[in-house]
């Protein structure tokens, strides 16, 4: 704890707590050392009277040590359920958004402790190397995260069940740590057993090369900094690599690196190298959903995903601004022809007495159509952007003007012929665009 520089009253402190041996151990701990957490029980409701059990367990402990402590009732199968993941995967998730909740509103210097100890490290190391993590997955468990701390890192199992048993500690046993059914008890009960058969030092060279893997991983990752700092440009669509020196073999650590803080996973990392030898235009989403990467002619093209689809917004007579996820449209109606007609692209002159209010401004939808300027032939959106060599990304920012059901102006591209300025227009409005 004080190297963790947290002194007994000198942060609000809290303790994630389960009843278990670990946390039982380390709730003493603290007590004899002068700390005060808060304690905070998860109930996920997922083992019936047991989940009840190790509720009524803890809340009696906590006012026997006179403890203060916050209990939450969560639903993890139904959220499971709901989001299309393991029960694991949800409970550590609500687990997890409750903690931090509750942590960050009570200051920027207060703290959570867990239980996590050293065998639960080497238990993670084991998991991320047969997973295929990349080298950050091979440091291990990280002692500080954020507002998470974990004092309890470097103590073995064996070590926590000799102090419960010396200070005369209760706990409870969660049964499900029993179940092979899950990856990590399959590890803790039938794999390290076996190889503590075969290298009956297989736990310490774990932890020791936790520790060679997290100093390698600082080196590493500075260079990664710095590779990324220089060749990973940022513009208005994202940020942008070139293919073809991304996938260089030298340069392949560099995928998981890039993209791994975007929710993207180990498999869709294969999947990208593989994108790289396609044709232009494919994507792959996140698996959070969260973000996108686009291979563009010799880039990929990392952007947002939005997470609220745009609305419409109606135009009306006289309205002069309009304020929307593209940008600012500033709208005036002159009066007679305009010296220049060719104003650039994000300029849109139209005849005025064609148009039929209010104009409808929406993002483009597949099936749209319109006759491009000096075109006069109907034309597919969609085939128009792909003429113009815009990217996924740059089409998904499209939008446009349209009148009684017509396309008026595809935004920032081209306006349609049909309501081009002619010598008998007698009233011109434009509507410029701004502030992308």
């Amino acid at each position: 704890m004080r190297s963790f520089g947290i002194a007994p009253g000198s942060a609000p402190v809290f303790l994630a707590i389960s009843g278990g041996v670990d946390s039982i151990a380390l709730a003493h701990l603290l007590k004899e050392s002068g700390y005060s957490p808060t304690w905070l029980h998860v109930n996920f409701q997922l083992r019936g009277e047991e989940s009840e059990r190790d509720q009524q367990f803890v809340e009696a402990l906590a006012r026997s040590w006179n403890q203060s402590i916050h209990v939450n009732r969560l639903d993890a199968a139904s959220y499971a359920e709901q989001h299309k993941c393991s029960i694991q995967e949800a409970a550590r998730t609500l687990r997890y958004d409750w903690f931090a909740q509750v942590v960050r509103a009570a200051g920027k210097q207060a703290v959570l402790l867990t239980a996590h100890q050293s065998d639960d490290n080497a238990e993670t190391l084991l998991m991320n190397l047969l997973r295929g993590t990349g080298l950050r997955g091979l440091t291990g468990i990280p002692p500080i995260n954020d507002y998470i701390r974990r004092p309890l890192l470097r103590v073995s199992r064996t070590d926590i069940n000799q102090y419960v048993i010396e200070h005369g500690l209760t706990f409870v046993e969660d049964s499900s740590n029993q179940s092979t059914d899950y990856t990590r008890n399959q590890l803790r009960l039938e794999v390290l057993p076996l190889l503590r058969k075969i290298y009956p030092q297989v736990d310490r060279n774990l932890l020791q090369n936790i520790e060679r893997f997290g100093s390698a991983y600082s080196i590493y990752q500075n260079t990664a900094k710095r590779w990324m700092r220089k060749y990973i440009q940022t513009d208005k669509e994202g940020q942008r690599v070139s293919v073809a020196l991304l996938l260089e073999s030298e340069n392949r650590a560099m995928i998981h690196e890039w993209l791994s803080p975007y929710g993207f996973t180990e498999k869709q990392e294969f999947e990208l190298i593989r994108m790289g030898e396609s044709e232009s235009g494919r994507w792959i989403d996140s698996a959070d959903g969260t973000h996108r990467i686009v291979k563009h002619r010799k880039h990929f093209i990392l952007s947002s995903i939005p997470s609220v689809q745009a609305a419409d917004q109606w135009i009306e007579a006289g309205q002069s601004k309009m304020m929307f996820v593209g940008g600012q449209l500033s709208i005036d109606e002159l009066k007679g022809q305009p010296k220049e007609l060719d104003a650039g692209a994000q300029v849109a002159l139209v005849d005025a007495t064609a148009l039929s209010f209010p104009l409808l401004l929406r993002p483009w939808r597949a099936g749209d159509y319109f006759y491009p300027l000096g075109l006069n032939k109907k034309k597919k959106i969609a085939r128009f952007l792909i003429d113009q060599k815009l990217s996924k990304v740059e089409k998904e920012k499209v939008w446009v003007i349209e009148s009684a059901g017509r396309i008026v102006w595809v935004i920032g591209q081209r306006i349609d012929h049909r309501f081009r300025i002619s010598e008998s227009s007698r009233s011109v409005l434009k509507i410029e665009l701004s502030g992308q």
